[in-house]
């Protein structure tokens, strides 16, 4: 009976060792990459994030690696993980190389437009043996409809002083397409074009969105202080940097919330 209790121990202790092994160390370099990673179902196996992951709010609690564009390879290292994944924009050759020298998997995405997102999602689902067939069917269903009844002209400003501005080419110009709404500068040639505010009064918007980035700082009241000596009119709208800006399945959230926002 003692030999047949002690082998059952030892069986045990081989498949908890074994599904230890199998397991995944995920160390996610970017705010959208560590949202992905939950939203799937891999939140339990992201052993590191950045200073800036803070959704969901488990991953508030996850060892810190250091900042988006600077993240500390050497913590990075301590966390023995299977695999690195993150953003081109904080991509580094010197990064790479130890990752690839040590034989750690890693990834960096690019990310334009929606569709883009899409990509990045499913081929992080095949990684890592993930069904995301719901995930990018939802976000199909937003972003592809091909219908867009259009409710007025916009200019989305990702920052105030100074102050750049939504252009073409990128995810939040979809989301302000999935919202009905024109974005005045989707022509610009540029992704995130630096802009005047008279240039923005002559565009004339009928609304102007203000991605809030630090509560009430010296930038958005340089911003309402502007807004004001010039008389504009259209109606102002704040919005959540972190939901409109990081390029995650939560673009869906944004354009619902736009839609509320313009009724």
């Amino acid at each position: 009976m003692y030999r047949i209790v002690l082998a059952f121990v030892f069986f045990c202790f081989l498949g908890v060792l074994f599904t230890a092994h199998a397991e995944y160390r995920i160390v996610s370099l970017a705010p959208n990459v560590t949202e992905i990673l939950f939203e799937v179902g891999l939140g339990n196996q992201v052993v590191g994030v950045t200073d800036k992951c803070n959704y969901p709010a488990k991953a508030k609690n996850i060892a810190e690696i250091g900042s988006y564009y600077r993240p500390s390879i050497e913590k990075i290292l301590m966390l023995e993980p299977t695999h690195v994944l993150g953003m081109r924009e904080g991509y580094t050759k010197r990064l790479k190389y130890r990752l690839d020298k040590l034989g750690i998997r890693n990834r960096f995405f690019k990310v334009d437009d929606y569709r883009d997102i899409s990509r990045m999602i499913a081929e992080i689902g095949k990684i890592f043996g993930k069904s995301t067939k719901n995930i990018l069917s939802r976000i199909d269903s937003y972003f592809n409809s091909g219908k867009i009844d259009y409710k007025g002209d916009v200019v989305f400003l990702i920052s105030a002083k100074p102050a750049y501005a939504v252009g073409g080419g990128n995810f939040v110009n979809d989301i302000l397409k999935c919202a009905n709404l024109r974005n005045a500068l989707a022509d610009s040639g540029k992704d995130f074009p630096r802009i005047n505010y008279e240039k923005i009064f002559q565009l004339n918007p009928d609304y102007i969105i203000l991605a809030r980035r630090h509560g009430t700082s010296e930038a958005d009241s340089f911003f309402y202080e502007k807004i004001k000596g010039l008389g504009e009119k259209a109606k102002i709208l704040e919005v959540k940097p972190d939901i409109f800006l990081r390029p995650s399945y939560r673009i869906i959230d944004a354009c619902k919330m736009l839609k509320k926002l313009i009724r």
